[in-house]
């Protein structure tokens, strides 16, 4: 296969895969539709910063460390897991302290930019399976014989298509009609919220 039907083929299957729902996702479209436009882009910025960090560490040979070291790997799936049942515990704590104190936003929106930002990152890296997917798309599917550059653009290109995904879903959810359609379901979205990032959470620790 030439680089450039590669690469186009990469970036699409890449992106049917940023545009499947997960915790990515949960958490840029429950920030957005309540209300936090800003958090929101910034926590999509952390989400394409978390990509990027997993393809350096894919182009870097990082799967070859958690193979020499399975403990690792499973730290950090706990480590994931972990932090995703605490994102939604959080936001069912959120929901049950609304209904005690009128007009609060039950959103998984933290304070500050740098907060958003740090979320979204978190909870792209919080998945250490991301490790084998970038190596599967990136170097299994690659010719062997294909050049470095190949792989870097196409790493480089699909850190360019999350950051460009979560951040129309930041800027659509944001929007004026969604949001008051948000508002009149904002317990029940974001009660399946926490609970989808229970179960992935769940799902991450027990490898299910």
């Amino acid at each position: 296969m030439d680089p450039a039907s590669f690469l186009a083929a990469l970036y699409l299957v890449h992106f049917g895969a940023a545009a499947t729902p997960g915790p990515n996702t949960l958490l840029v479209t429950n920030m957005a539709a309540g209300g936090h436009r800003g958090a929101a882009m910034w926590a999509a910025a952390g989400t394409g910063a978390g990509a990027l960090l997993w393809v350096a560490a894919t182009l870097g040979g990082a799967s070859a460390l958690f193979v020499a070291f399975p403990r690792l790997a499973m730290a950090l799936r706990w480590a994931g897991g972990g932090y995703l049942i605490f994102l939604g515990g959080q936001a069912l704590w959120a929901i049950w302290r609304s209904r005690r104190r009128a007009g609060e936003s039950p959103a998984l929106a933290p304070t500050s930019a740098a907060g958003a930002f740090r979320r979204g990152l978190i909870t792209n890296l919080s998945n250490p399976k991301s490790l084998a997917y970038y190596l599967s798309l990136l170097v299994a599917s690659a010719a062997p014989d294909a050049p470095l550059w190949v792989r870097v653009a196409g790493g480089a290109g699909m850190a360019a298509i999350s950051l460009i995904w979560y951040t129309i879903l930041a800027w659509t959810f944001s929007r004026g009609p969604v949001r008051r359609a948000y508002r009149r379901v904002q317990p029940a979205i974001a009660g399946g919220t926490g609970l989808l990032m229970i179960a992935f959470g769940l799902a991450l620790i027990f490898a299910l």
